[in-house]
């Protein structure tokens, strides 16, 4: 009992240090509604105005493509997250991503990428809802991948084979 009590009390000593260590959060928004002009489409036409990053299982398996503007003097970054440098690979990417499968809430969306004082990072196109999204003093923000795409992490093989 008494080795339980200070293996908890040491897990939330390092919680509470790294949270004092870590910058501020980014947060996901919607991409709709008027005045909302960026689509898919036109992150297809424009893509070489961002840095363009994805993540999932294999590039085949997308779970998330995302777009750090590469105008506004801050940077995207992620650990297992890989760079889309060609056109057609960014298509792919996001019409890979259109074609999976919905799985209750989660369905594939445009989605604002914004940190501190909802300053626009880019885009993120997901049927996630949400990001781990980390912003450190050099105002460089840090992604979490995002490993599987939802039709896989709910509803696991079953809805894969039928999607066969």
């Amino acid at each position: 009992m008494r080795v339980k009590k200070n293996a908890v009390l040491a897990s939330v000593m390092i919680l509470l240090l790294l949270g004092a260590g870590c910058g501020s959060y980014g947060k996901l928004r919607q991409q709709s509604g008027p005045g909302e002009p960026m689509t898919t489409q036109q992150l297809k036409e424009n893509w070489q105005k961002y840095n363009v990053l994805a993540t999932g299982v294999e590039p085949n398996v997308p779970s998330a493509i995302l777009f750090d503007r590469k105008d506004d003097g801050r940077e995207i970054i992620g650990d297992r997250w890989w760079t889309l440098q060609e056109g057609k690979d960014v298509i792919a990417t996001i019409e890979r991503i259109e074609t999976q499968l919905p799985v209750g809430p989660y369905y594939p969306r445009l989605w604002k990428v914004l940190g501190p004082e909802d300053h626009l990072y880019g885009y993120m196109y997901t049927a996630w809802d949400h990001a781990v999204m980390v912003i450190g003093d050099d105002k460089t923000m840090r992604v979490m991948d995002l490993p599987v795409p939802p039709f896989l992490a709910v509803s696991g093989p079953e809805i894969r084979d039928a999607a066969k």
